[in-house]
C-alpha cells in the first residue's frame, strides 16, 4: 500500500508543488517552528492511500483523514472504466475545525486540525477500553465534522 500525502515544507516558495508519481501536489511552505512545540510535533496529514494489485487483482483507492487534516485532496483516475470514479475531500476542513482541535502557525492561522483523540487522549475519542466495540462506540461532536 502506497500513502502519498500533500507535504508540510519548510522555506519554499508559497505556491510550490512537488512531483508525486505522475501528478503535481501542493506544498504548504509554515515556519519550522510550528510542529516544534509540544503536539504540533506529530505530524497530522490528509492522506490518500492506494492499494495496487492485491490477490483478486483489484487496485483501491481511498482520501484518509483518520490522522487529521491539512489540506483538501481529491483522486481522479485516468483511462479508468466507468466503475472508477473520482473521490476527494475537497472541503478545507481546516475552516471549520472545532478550536479545540486546530493547530495555529506561527502567524496565527489554522494550518491543520487534529483528531480529537490525538487532542484529548481520552478512550471516548481513542476507540479504545469500553468504547473498543461497535456497540459503544459512536460518532462524537468532533468526528462527525469529518
Amino acid at each position: 500500500m502506497s500513502r502519498p500525502y500533500g507535504r508540510v515544507v519548510f522555506g519554499v516558495e508559497p505556491n510550490a508543488q512537488t512531483q508525486m508519481g505522475s501528478s503535481r501536489v501542493p506544498q504548504r511552505t509554515v515556519d519550522r517552528s510550528d510542529y516544534i512545540n509540544g503536539a504540533n510535533a506529530i505530524p497530522l496529514a490528509s492522506v490518500i492511500e492506494f492499494t495496487l494489485a492485491t490477490n483478486v487483482g483489484q487496485d483501491f483507492y481511498d482520501v484518509r483523514l483518520v490522522d487529521g487534516f491539512n489540506l483538501p485532496l481529491s483522486i481522479t483516475p485516468q483511462g479508468r472504466p466507468a466503475s472508477c470514479s473520482a473521490t476527494s475531500c475537497a472541503a478545507n476542513v481546516n475552516a471549520a475545525s472545532h478550536p479545540k482541535l486546530q493547530v495555529k502557525g506561527s502567524d496565527g492561522s489554522v494550518i491543520a486540525c487534529k483528531r480529537a483523540c490525538l487532542a484529548f487522549n481520552q478512550p471516548q475519542y481513542c476507540c479504545t477500553s469500553t468504547y473498543n466495540i461497535p456497540s459503544t462506540r459512536h460518532p462524537t461532536q468532533y468526528s462527525k465534522m469529518f
